[in-house]
């Protein structure tokens, strides 16, 4: 065991003779950190700053879990890592409300749900990650909007005017509605 001060500050080192187990406590005036190391390159550390904090879960170079608060302190996340270190599942909180992305497994994000005070909207790419489809909910309204390439090709929605779906060629310009001709501006009566 060892313990050092220095400029306000202190460090606490306790290990095993026999094993790679230890663990290391420091403060700062910045913050304090954690440290824990285990047998086979295991490792936990948790680190807290004057406005936020985070914790973490490695094996050897790989960042398995991580938990953060954000320094505004309003705001939090939670990600989850595989083989490669690349972001496959990312969770977050904030004021504006919660997020959910998925990703593949070189990291590229596939799939996201995000919640705000007026609805929600989950989205869905492709492999290389150009949204493809979205589904979205604000207030008392629902849109699907789907597309091919960078171009949209349908659009859905449903509102208090009523329904209406929108059809577009392969270059992006309107061809068709149901109804025919669109939603009648109730200003035109």
């Amino acid at each position: 065991m060892h313990l050092h001060t220095n400029d306000g500050g202190g460090i606490v080192e306790a290990a095993r003779t026999d094993s790679d187990q230890r663990i290391l406590l420091t403060a700062a005036k910045a913050g304090a950190l954690a440290s824990l190391m285990g047998e086979n390159e295991t490792a936990a550390f948790m680190q807290m700053t004057k406005n936020g904090g985070s914790f973490g879960i490695e094996k050897g170079n790989h960042m398995q879990g991580f938990v953060g608060v954000a320094e505004d302190g309003e705001s939090g996340t939670i990600m989850l890592t595989n083989a490669e270190n690349t972001n496959s599942v990312n969770l977050a909180a904030s004021k504006q409300g919660g997020r959910i992305i998925l990703g593949s497994d070189d990291g590229t994000a596939q799939a996201s749900l995000f919640a705000t005070e007026v609805g929600g909207q989950l989205s869905l790419s492709s492999d290389i990650g150009i949204e493809r489809a979205t589904l979205g909910a604000k207030e008392d309204s629902g849109a699907l909007h789907l597309r091919f390439g960078g171009v949209t090709g349908v659009i859905a929605a449903a509102s208090e005017r009523g329904g209406i779906v929108m059809i577009y060629d392969n270059e992006g310009t309107l061809a068709e509605t149901l109804p025919a001709g669109g939603w009648e501006d109730p200003e035109d009566d």
